[in-house]
Order: structure tokens, then sequence, then C-alpha cells
């Protein structure tokens, strides 16, 4: 009966570890290696993966702030890969390209909503990435 059990368990294994290398398959399948955005990807959906495991299985005490911190972090990524920061400022300031004071306080506006996001993602992960597993 013994082996009946460690025979499930062993291949059990083998199929989460088959299934969680073909869901990473497509953030490696085709990428750039000088393009930050895979990297971005790949840690986004590892993210992901664990507020939903922590979620789900109800393994850490303060599970909500966990789960709200890992989302936050998910959607700034998102937000720097979808790069919105030009229709923001352009929202902002329209027809900026017709007055030069008005198209630097655009281009001004585009790099401080990247810098700010920049530094929250920074601030996040500094402070909670090792703390996320406990």
């Amino acid at each position: 009966m013994g082996a009946v059990v460690l025979t499930v368990k062993w291949f059990r294994k083998k199929i989460w570890r088959i299934e969680r290398a073909w869901s990473l398959l497509k953030y490696y399948w085709g990428t750039e290696d000088c393009d930050w955005v895979v990297a971005a990807e790949l840690l986004q959906f590892q993210l992901k993966r664990i507020r939903l495991h922590i979620a789900k299985d109800n393994i850490i005490v303060d599970k909500d702030r966990v789960c709200r911190q890992l989302l936050i972090t998910e959607t700034i990524l998102q937000r720097m890969m979808d790069e919105p920061y030009f229709d923001i400022a352009e929202k902002r300031y329209p027809n900026f390209q017709d007055n030069p004071v008005r198209w630097r306080a655009w281009a001004k506006m585009v790099s401080d909503l990247a810098e700010a996001d920049d530094k929250m993602l920074g601030t996040m992960l500094g402070k909670y990435f090792r703390h996320w597993w406990d």
C-alpha cells in the first residue's frame, strides 16, 4: 500500500512540474535577450501565481495585506509595460506640439510619471519582496 501512495505522489509531482513548465513556456518562447519586458512579464506572472496561491490556500496570517501588496506590484509592472504615460500627459496637455512651453511640460510629465512608477516598484520590491514568502 505504501508503494502505491509513493507512486501516486511521485506522479502528481511530475504532472505539476510539467504543467508549471508549460505555463512558463510562453514567457520564454521567442523572447528577446535584451528586452526588460520579458523579465517584467515573468516577475508579474510569478507574483500573480503566488498571490492566488496565498488567497486560495490561506497560508499566511495576514493574507489580505500580502495579497494587496502583490496586486499593487503586479499593477505597477503592467503599467510600466503598457507605458500609458504619453496618453496621460497628452490628456493633460492637448496640442502640445504647437507650443514649446507645453511640449516641455508634456515631456516632463511623461518622465515624472515613469520615474514615479520606477520608484514605487523599487519601494514595493525592496520593502516587501522577502516577506511575501514568510
